[in-house]
């Protein structure tokens, strides 16, 4: 499997990932009291990870770019 491929394999799960958070968000006001907090963590994690992923897909998508750039540097 190519780089940039695992890239765009991590953009995926990251739009997975704001799909989940998206029917989360709706369902947080039928929620009351603890149960908020806990969705709203939960929530605020899966961001976190989405944007985890996101990070990890433009760092293996340009990689080869990276490796070509520093070649040239180099020169």
């Amino acid at each position: 499997m190519r780089l940039f491929q695992l890239g765009a394999e991590y953009l995926q799960r990251a739009d997975e990932l704001l799909s989940r958070i998206h029917v989360l968000s709706k369902n947080i006001k039928t929620l009351n009291g603890n149960e908020q907090i806990v969705m709203k963590r939960r929530i605020l994690s899966l961001y976190i990870d989405a944007a985890e992923c996101r990070r990890q897909a433009k760092h293996l998508m340009n990689y080869q770019k990276g490796d070509i750039e520093n070649e040239q540097n180099n020169f």
